[in-house]
């Protein structure tokens, strides 16, 4: 039997012993798109995803007890941020991007608003979101995490 105390542990078992194992991700998709090909993400690579973002957090001088907020689309990327948060003691806030066009004239107060009431110490985002912000960002430094940038 696997003995684990947290999943973050859990994921490091899995990759070490359930090789070719891993999650189905299905990709996000705009609504003109019909591209709905899962991808496979192995434990392995997303246990090395969650390695290089905890020592990036760490870089950022977040610790354990924080709370980080992030907008990230990106299956993959959410889900090691993620396990990288919870490896890390910090706890994950997950805003969603928006839908609608009403939704995404509302967002930067709403990112503002989410972002205050969790008192998060940083949020990370993508380019995309970025630019939707920039006119009014939170009161918190904003980390991008761009699926390009290593």
């Amino acid at each position: 039997m696997i003995r684990a105390t947290d999943i973050a542990e859990l994921l490091e078992l899995a990759a070490r012993t359930a090789r070719g194992a891993g999650y189905w991700l299905f990709p996000d998709a705009p609504a003109s798109s019909t591209a709905t090909t899962p991808f496979f993400l192995p434990y392995e690579e997303l246990a090395q995803r969650e390695a290089d973002l905890c020592a990036s957090l760490a870089a950022q001088g977040l610790r354990r007890g924080d709370r980080l907020a992030f907008i990230i689309p990106q299956q993959d990327l959410a889900l090691g941020l993620w396990f990288a948060c919870l490896r890390s003691g910090i706890c994950p806030i997950a805003i969603r991007e928006p839908f609608t066009a009403s939704e995404l004239a509302a967002h930067p107060q709403r990112v503002a608003q989410l972002v205050a009431a969790n008192d998060a110490r940083a949020l990370v985002l993508t380019s995309r979101s970025e630019a939707v912000l920039s006119a009014e960002p939170p009161d918190v430094p904003m980390f991008l995490l761009d699926p390009h940038v290593e």
